[in-house]
């Protein structure tokens, strides 16, 4: 899953925490971030799940998009290890 800072902790260490990761977790991020994991987890279709991340300027929606891509890096299918 996701890793979340625990709500209760001592400011440095939650500054510490989003310095060191670039995240700020919030509900939606990390409900989009779930939606997203479970989309690559899902079976292959020929009418695979999509997914339209909508809102208003400045909230957060390439940061979204960046984690993501973080947190799954490509994988190619046949390439050698």
């Amino acid at each position: 899953m996701l890793p979340v800072p625990p709500a209760k902790t001592d400011l440095e260490e939650r500054l510490s925490y989003v310095r060191r990761t670039g995240w700020v977790p919030y509900r939606v991020g990390l409900k989009s971030l779930t939606l997203m994991e479970q989309m690559i987890e899902a079976p292959n279709s020929h009418r695979p799940p999509r997914l339209l991340i909508h809102g208003d300027t400045n909230n957060g929606k390439p940061t979204i998009a960046l984690k993501f891509a973080k947190d799954n890096p490509p994988v190619l299918k046949g390439a050698r290890t």
